[in-house]
């Protein structure tokens, strides 16, 4: 996005100076050409971020990517996302995570238990994760 913003900093600062420009021009027969310079500069300054930045604008979304995931996956996989940065940014090595689900009474979805495939020690998994393993059942597989 810092392509907006250069784009709105130019489009601001066109307006700005082409404005005090069109204040400061002469009444006669000298302003009308002028006006109409004027106004192809700001023009030349809105398309020069045209064709170059089209392509960045990409709104599209796959719908059926999210559609074809249950809501178990979904909760699944944001779980396993949060403790694999969790372990990565603690400097734990680890093949595999694994979060194993259950549907309660009421329908919602909780996590019962945390598979971890390492070959690190079981405590420094546990002070990586620090409140999910107060939480949750986490079982260190040594591998």
């Amino acid at each position: 996005m810092s392509w907006l913003n250069s784009f709105l900093t130019s489009v601001c600062a066109a307006l700005v100076l082409i404005g005090a420009l069109y204040l400061i021009t002469p009444d006669g027969s000298m302003g009308k050409p002028v006006r109409y310079v004027l106004s192809l500069c700001f023009l030349a300054v809105i398309v020069a971020f045209a064709p170059f930045n089209a392509a960045k604008l990409d709104f599209e979304f796959e719908k059926q990517a999210c559609e074809s995931q249950t809501e178990t996956d979904l909760i699944t996989d944001a779980a396993v996302y949060v403790y694999t940065q969790a372990l990565k940014n603690s400097g734990i090595n680890f093949n595999k995570i694994t979060v194993c689900t259950d549907k309660t009474e009421n329908g919602s979805i909780s996590i019962t238990k945390i598979l971890i495939y390492s070959n690190e020690p079981d405590y420094k998994i546990r002070d990586a994760l620090a409140d999910a393993a107060k939480n949750y059942e986490v079982v260190v597989i040594n591998e």
